[in-house]
This record gives structure tokens, C-alpha cells and sequence, in this order.
């Protein structure tokens, strides 16, 4: 199992494992999830974690979610031992569109990273029993407090059935629980713009124009 807790420097020090070279560059906006390709992955350290989470995604991808502007480092290191290096750029995005504007969901789903699903599902119950049985023991997790266990299920439930939109419902409010408001936004914006009739639309459109506000305050040069 990785140690996450080592650090970067540890990293460098202990491990002997830094590339001199970098890789390539990754830029993300503010809010917004960029996945990298970067072949097979056991670990993942950026040297500044203040300005983007990243993680593994898939075993073979590196989920990048701009938090705040900054530059840092991102080491990957693969199965074998060797490692690489990324420069990583978060940038500032664009304002999250005011009430009653009439930017286009192609604007919208700029800004926090939020994708329309086609053919998405709305309704419940989730079709298909391993979908709905990962919704069912997602939220059972939830009421639990084990909110990190309720989001692998519901992320299992996503891979199951893609188009159920609720699982980006759930992983919205997860996410946010956890006081990950970026990634929460991304999920929300997903939902959102897949479900715009949805019951929940005004409340979830809300609570990404208040993200949207203190994002963008916080990306104020002084």
C-alpha cells in the first residue's frame, strides 16, 4: 500500500525515485477535473496539495481537480519503482453564470468540470440490481458517517449504470460533506446539466452559484 503520508520530499529522499525531467505540463481551472493518462500508477504525490487534489483514477489514470491558482509538482510512481514528474498549472476559471443568465450548458459545464450525460436517468429506481444495489448501500454508508465507503460504492454504481445521474447527486453532497466543495461541484454540475427538471435542479443550481461566488473571490488579485 502507498504511503500518502510520506511526502513528496520523503519521496525524493527516502525512495530515490525523482526523475529530473518533467514529463509534461498539466493545466486545470479552478473547479475543474482533468483526468491524465499516465499509464500504470501505485502512487501519487503534488508537492502542493493546497492548490489541486489529485488520485488515482482507474489504475492507469491520474484525476487532477483544481482547487485554488498555484503551480506545483506531481510525481507518479509506477508499479516497478520508476516514477514521473508534472508540472501543474491551476488556473482561474470562469465565473459561475448569475441567476436567470442565459449562458449556454456548454459555458456552464466549464466551469466546474460538470459534463451533460446523454441519455442520462433521472428517475428512480436506478435500472439494473448491481446499479441500484450501489446506490442502496451507498446511502447506507452515508447515514453511517463512512462517507469515504459510500463514495467507492457509489463511483462502482456509476461504472455500473453511466447514464443514472442520481450517483452524481449523491457524490455532490458526499463530496461536500467531506468539505471538498470543488469536487462536489463537479458532480452537482454533472447532475445539473443532465437533469435540469430534476426536483433537486434549483437547490443543486444554487449551491454551485455560491461555490461559483467564492471561487471567484478567492481568485481576485488583490
Amino acid at each position: 500500500m502507498w504511503n500518502w503520508a510520506s511526502g513528496f520530499a520523503g519521496i525524493i529522499i527516502g525512495l530515490g525515485l525523482y526523475s529530473n525531467a518533467l514529463a509534461d505540463d498539466v493545466s486545470v481551472q479552478v473547479g475543474q477535473r482533468k483526468l491524465v493518462d499516465v499509464g500504470r500508477a501505485e502512487g501519487v504525490v503534488l508537492d502542493n496539495p493546497s492548490i489541486a487534489d489529485v488520485q488515482i483514477f482507474k489504475g492507469y489514470q491520474i484525476e487532477v481537480l483544481g482547487k485554488v491558482v498555484g503551480d506545483g509538482t506531481l510525481m507518479v510512481v509506477a508499479p516497478d519503482g520508476d516514477s514521473r514528474t508534472y508540472a501543474v498549472h491551476v488556473v482561474a476559471g470562469s465565473q459561475a453564470p448569475s441567476p436567470g443568465s442565459e449562458a449556454s450548458d456548454a459555458a456552464r459545464a466549464a466551469v466546474f468540470g460538470g459534463k451533460k450525460i446523454a441519455g442520462a436517468s433521472c428517475a428512480e429506481p436506478v435500472e439494473g440490481k448491481r446499479a441500484a444495489l450501489a446506490l442502496k448501500q451507498a446511502r447506507s454508508l452515508a447515514e453511517q458517517d463512512r462517507i469515504q465507503e459510500a463514495i467507492q460504492q457509489a463511483n462502482q454504481g456509476l461504472i455500473d449504470d453511466p447514464q443514472a445521474a442520481v450517483f452524481h447527486l449523491f457524490l455532490g453532497s458526499a463530496w461536500a460533506k467531506l468539505r471538498d466543495q470543488a469536487r462536489g461541484a463537479y458532480h452537482f454540475e454533472t447532475f445539473a446539466l443532465s437533469c435540469p427538471e430534476h426536483p433537486a435542479g434549483k437547490t443543486v443550481a444554487q449551491l454551485l452559484q455560491d461555490f461559483g461566488r467564492r471561487i471567484s473571490k478567492e481568485t481576485q488579485i488583490p
